[in-house]
């Protein structure tokens, strides 16, 4: 990737223990604060997402997937001859 020009100075409020755990990382990589923060600009500015599933995102997935084992697992219950008729169904749910 081309280098960009650093032309613009961005400031904000953060944790302070949580800026430290995260210098460490970087550090960790060889990065200080301001190439480390330029790659996660970088990556969101050129994938047009995040690097990582934020909690509601990740909550929805879990969801997602459990739901989709469930129609799989209804699926193969009905192919197998396994479960009731509509007919059925609906007496039960109806009376």
């Amino acid at each position: 990737m081309a280098t960009l020009e650093r032309n613009t100075q961005y400031n904000f409020r953060t944790n302070a223990d949580l800026l430290a755990r995260a210098k460490d990382v970087f550090s960790n990589e060889n990065l200080d604060m301001t190439a480390g923060l330029n790659l996660y600009l970088e990556f969101v500015a050129t994938k047009g997402k995040l690097p990582f599933l934020s909690d509601e995102r990740a909550e929805r997935e879990i969801l997602i997937a459990g739901l989709q084992k469930r129609v799989s697992q209804n699926l193969s219950d009905l192919e197998n001859g396994e479960g009731i008729s509509l007919d059925n169904a609906r007496k039960q749910l109806l009376g």
